[in-house]
């Protein structure tokens, strides 16, 4: 996990991370005052909480530090944040120094999956004289999330402390699409570019990535064909797959049935990002990477092979034009551009 790096100057703690280009961060110390606002503010909205995780039986004081033997500790300090460009925020929170705390956990109440607070690291080089600082990761959608984090101990839990953080979209790596936090258009795990997002997990994936402009050393897009006449496939390969989630097993079929010299068999050869799952997209899955062919480029005005076989006639295959967007059928022999994608 990345952490936020810190510089100590006495006992001022400053964050030495700065945020990636085109990300939102944000600096605050305990030591000053619009830090302490900061805490006071937090330390009053933990306790009226709107709905989320349950929230322990203690009650937060801004002027007490720390807790009678035995007992829960005090609420952690939300202290400093920022974001990264692949949804992921690290926020640092500081617990005071008589506060008998043995870890720090933390969640995202809206717009994250999972929803279950994760376990925060101790940042041993950042401890002070007045406390220590422990650091989160965090993923969630794009936009402003509610964040919350809470001290345990072997006595219970603190109240949650609650502050407003900024995720900002880019990168959209295995680990984000886990999380179920990746969004259209986001960098994907194969560079290219998220073209679609089903909402939940399906049984082929939850997210379509096109490979970018470039793929295939070319800024055009290459011409194949469907499949050679002579060709056992010529006639019938069974691809009949249209919907979300066939191309795979389309392009499978028609490489047994064409062979690799066709269509499929250059879409499943790329390896973008190392990834060896790419494929010639089905019908409606080449519309999904119509619907973006804006903010993906170099896709012009011409027309690109699906995986899908046609429904009329057997030696034909659909296929989408870029000029104006409608779907047809036409000869497996002709060629047509391709572009490959792949489900995760």
């Amino acid at each position: 996990m990345r952490r936020a790096g810190v510089v100590l100057v006495g006992a001022l703690v400053v964050f030495g991370a700065v945020a990636a280009s085109g990300c939102s961060s944000e600096r605050r110390s305990a030591a000053d005052p619009s830090a302490a606002a900061s805490v006071s503010s937090a330390l009053t909205s933990s306790a009226a909480a709107p709905s989320g995780p349950s929230v322990g039986s203690a009650t937060p004081s801004a002027a007490s530090s720390g807790v009678a033997s035995g007992g829960v500790p005090d609420a952690p300090i939300a202290s400093r944040w920022r974001s990264l460009p692949t949804h992921e925020v690290q926020w640092s929170v500081w617990t005071p120094k008589d506060s008998v705390v043995t870890g720090v956990e933390a969640v995202v109440v809206n717009g994250t999956s999972p929803a279950e607070p994760v376990p925060c690291d101790a940042d041993a080089n950042a401890a002070t004289q007045t406390g220590t600082y422990w650091t989160c990761s965090l993923i969630a959608r794009q936009g402003q999330r509610t964040v919350r984090a809470r001290a345990v101990n072997d006595s219970g839990v603190s109240e949650w402390t609650e502050d407003q953080v900024t995720f900002n979209r880019g990168s959209c790596t295995d680990a984000v699409a886990a999380a179920g936090a990746c969004e259209e258009f986001d960098t994907g795990p194969g560079g290219g570019f998220v073209v679609y997002d089903a909402g939940t997990r399906q049984s082929w994936g939850q997210y379509l990535e096109a490979a970018p402009p470039g793929w295939s050393g070319s800024q055009d897009d290459p011409t194949k064909q469907w499949c050679a006449p002579g060709q056992a496939g010529y006639e019938n390969t069974l691809a009949t797959g249209t919907q979300i989630g066939a191309g795979a097993s389309n392009t499978a079929l028609m490489i047994q049935n064409c062979g690799t010299g066709t269509a499929a068999g250059l879409a499943s050869a790329y390896r973008g990002g190392g990834k060896t799952d790419w494929f010639l997209p089905s019908k409606d899955e080449l519309m999904k990477v119509y619907d973006r062919r804006g903010e993906i480029g170099a896709l012009t005005d011409d027309t690109w092979w699906s995986s899908s076989q046609g429904s009329g006639t057997a030696d034909d295959a659909w296929m989408q034009y870029f000029s104006l967007g409608p779907q047809n059928e036409d000869g497996k022999r002709w060629f047509k551009r391709v572009r490959p994608v792949r489900a995760f």
